[in-house]
C-alpha cells in the first residue's frame, strides 16, 4: 500500500517539525529564550509538545492463546489447537498541529501479516473530522470495540459474519453535544482480493448516543451494492473461538449478483461494576442470482447479551480496565467475571440453493474469566458452548461443540 508509507512519512515529518517548534526558544511565553523541552512518559511511552499540540505514542499489543477441544471437533481451516499467537500488533499514533492525527499498525496473526490501520484523521472543526485511509467500518458496538478490551477473548458469531475487519475508504465523523451525539458516514472500498472480483464501493454509517452517562445507544447500516461481477471467496462461520464450522460458504468460482443491506442495534449499560451489552444484527441479501439463476431473497440474523461484573469494584465503561489496586503487597489486581448469550439464525435457501454447507442455527453461552494484575496485562480464562441445528447440508457438525481458550494479553 504504497500511500501508507506516504501517510507514515508525512507524520514523522510532521511530529519532528511540532516537537522542535516546542523545544525552540519562540515557544517560551515570557519572551526569555528559555528552551521547552517536550514531555516524555514512560508507560505508557509517549512524548508530547508543551502546549499539546504535537505528539506520538507508539502502540502495541501481544495475545497468546491456549485453545483446547473437548469435543474433538476442531475442524475449522482458521482454527489451530494447542498454542497460538493470536494477535500481535505494533504501530504508533501522532499528532501535528492539533489537527492531524495518523494512525498505523502492522499485525500478524495465525500466519498472516497485514495493515490494521493505515490512516489519516483531519479535524476541520471541533465537531467535524475527516478521516481517510485503512480503518474499521462504522458498523457494529461490539466490532469497534479493542480486542484489549472485549470480555471475551472472542467477539459474538453474528458479529464477526457481518463485518468486515477494516477496510480502504473515507469517513465524516460529527460530535454534538458535548460528544453525547456523534454521526459518521463512511465510503469504502469492499474488494476481497479474489481474482475478478468487481465489486462497487459499500456505503456505511451509524449513529451513537449517550442519553444518560450509564447508557450507551447504537444504530449501524450498511449497504454493499450489486456486484457487477466476480467469484465469492470461501468464507467459514465459525463457534467456539474458530473451533468448529457452522457454514461454510463454497467458492465453487460460482458469479453471483444481489445487493447487500445489513443492519445493527446495540445498546450498553453500566452501573459502577456491572456492566451488560446487547446487540441485535440482520444481514439482508436481496435479489440474489448465482450463475443466473434467480435465488430470490435471503435474511440471516443474529445477535448477543455480555454481562460482566468486576468483582474487585473497579468502574466498567467498554475501555480497558485499570485495576484499583495493581498487583503487590497491598493489592491483587482486578478481577472480573462475563457471562454471554448469543444466537444466529441463517436463512434456509442458503443451504438449499448450495450456496454453503453445514447448519442453519447456533444457540450458545460463554463464562470467562478475566485477571488484570497490572494496567495493560491481562489473563482470560474462557468456556463456550454452542448447539448446532436446523436445517443443514454437506459435512456437518452434527454435536454439541465445547471449547476452552485461556489468553494472555499484553498491550500499550
Amino acid at each position: 500500500m504504497p500511500s501508507c508509507a506516504g501517510w507514515v512519512g508525512a507524520a514523522l515529518v510532521l511530529l519532528g517539525s511540532g516537537v522542535a517548534d516546542a523545544a525552540s526558544p519562540s515557544g517560551a511565553s515570557d519572551g526569555s529564550t528559555r528552551r521547552r523541552s517536550p514531555r516524555l512518559e514512560a508507560w505508557p511511552p509517549r512524548v508530547e509538545s508543551r502546549d499539546g499540540k504535537y505528539s506520538f505514542r507508539p502502540t502495541g499489543r501481544l495475545h497468546l492463546d491456549g485453545r483446547f477441544d473437548p469435543s474433538g471437533l476442531a475442524s475449522s481451516p482458521s482454527f489451530d489447537t494447542g498454542y497460538v499467537i493470536r494477535r500481535a500488533r505494533i504501530g504508533f499514533r501522532a499528532k501535528a498541529f492539533d489537527r492531524l492525527e495518523a494512525d498505523v499498525a502492522v499485525q500478524y496473526s495465525q500466519g498472516d501479516l497485514s495493515f490494521e490501520n493505515a490512516y489519516l484523521e483531519v479535524a476541520m472543526t471541533d465537531w467535524l473530522h475527516l478521516r481517510a485511509g485503512q480503518m474499521l467500518l462504522p458498523f457494529s458496538l461490539q466490532r469497534r470495540t479493542s480486542s484489549n478490551a472485549l470480555v471475551h477473548p472472542e467477539r459474538a458469531v453474528m458479529v464477526e459474519k457481518l463485518v468486515f475487519f477494516r477496510a480502504f475508504g473515507a469517513a465524516l465523523d460529527v460530535s454534538l453535544l458535548d460528544e453525547s451525539l456523534e454521526l459518521q458516514f463512511g465510503v469504502y472500498d469492499a474488494a476481497t482480493g479474489v481474482p475478478g472480483f468487481d465489486q462497487p464501493p459499500d456505503l456505511a454509517g451509524r449513529i451513537r448516543g449517550d442519553p444518560v452517562a450509564a447508557v450507551t445507544m447504537e444504530v449501524a447500516y450498511r449497504w454493499s451494492p450489486p456486484t457487477s461481477r466476480g467469484g465469492v471467496p470461501a468464507d467459514a462461520r465459525t463457534s467456539g473461538g474458530e473451533l468448529a464450522p457452522i457454514l461454510i460458504y463454497r467458492d465453487d468460482d460460482a458469479w453471483r449478483e444481489g445487493s447487500r443491506h445489513d443492519a445493527a442495534a446495540g445498546a450498553r449499560f453500566v452501573l459502577g461494576p456491572v456492566m451488560l451489552q446487547a446487540e441485535l444484527l440482520v444481514e439482508h441479501t436481496r435479489g440474489l442470482h448465482v450463475q443466473g439463476e434467480n435465488v430470490g431473497n435471503l435474511l440471516d440474523w443474529g445477535g448477543f447479551v455480555d454481562l460482566s461484573w468486576a468483582i474487585t469494584g473497579e468502574r466498567q465503561d467498554g475501555e480497558e480496565l485499570e485495576p484499583r489496586r495493581s498487583l503487590g503487597p497491598r493489592g491483587a489486581g482486578a478481577w472480573q467475571i462475563a457471562l454471554r448469550y448469543e444466537t444466529l439464525v441463517a436463512d434456509r435457501k442458503t443451504l438449499e440453493a448450495d450456496l454453503a454447507f453445514g447448519r442453519q442455527t447456533l444457540h450458545g453461552g460463554a463464562a470467562t474469566v478475566i485477571w488484570t494484575p497490572l494496567p495493560g496485562v491481562r489473563w482470560m480464562l474462557y468456556y463456550s458452548y454452542s448447539r448446532l441445528g436446523g436445517a443443514s447440508a454437506g459435512p456437518v457438525v452434527s454435536r454439541d461443540v465445547h471449547a476452552v481458550i485461556t489468553r494472555i494479553d499484553f498491550h500499550f
